[in-house]
């Protein structure tokens, strides 16, 4: 829709921290946002997108990932290295509270590397896991059990609602109701 409507508009695409995000749009660097940021700062404004399933994985060569599902002991996870991102605001889920990271990452690929190795267990979008898993290169650890959910939203600055630009991005964009990434 986008490109039909606009089509000498010039996308740039930036990966980056959730607060260099949100800094860039305070700056004025960036003009729209979408992640899963977790604080709300006044000046911005922000619009729900969907929720993403993140699972606990561990990659072929790490010592649980062969256990059974039912010999697989919380105690076990628990005690295991665990590879987190830098950057999150949110903690591990309360099951796993206790647990001290052994590494940290400020991005997913590097998190996906790092358990990919065998050496650690890590959180991933289950979407972003998904072709490993099914290559049997990964294997999520008690789905459901320890999955948790980031909400991701379209954030702008306050203000800039009427950009014709934004408006037609976000049109594209926003769901018609609450969707949810499994």
């Amino acid at each position: 829709m986008l490109r039909a409507t606009a089509p000498d508009v010039r996308l740039q695409v930036h990966v980056a921290t959730p607060l260099d995000l949100e800094l860039g749009l305070v700056e004025g660097r960036l003009q729209l946002v979408i992640g899963p940021l977790q604080r709300r700062r006044p000046a911005l404004r922000y619009e729900p997108l969907y929720r993403e399933r993140h699972q606990l994985y561990a990659g072929r060569g790490h010592p649980l990932f062969a256990l059974p599902e039912e010999a697989l002991t919380l105690g076990q996870i628990a005690a295991a290295a665990f590879c987190v991102r830098g950057y999150r605001e949110q903690p591990l889920p309360a099951r796993l509270k206790d647990v001290v990271p052994a590494a940290e990452a400020h991005n997913m690929e590097a998190i996906a590397h790092m358990v990919l190795s065998g050496c650690y267990l890590g959180y991933l979008p289950a979407h972003y896991a998904a072709g490993w898993r099914q290559a049997g290169t990964l294997r999520a650890l008690r789905p459901h059990e320890l999955d948790f959910f980031s909400q991701f939203h379209l954030v702008t600055r306050r203000g800039e609602e009427a950009d014709r630009f934004l408006a037609t991005f976000r049109q594209g964009l926003l769901p018609a109701g609450p969707s949810v990434q499994t």
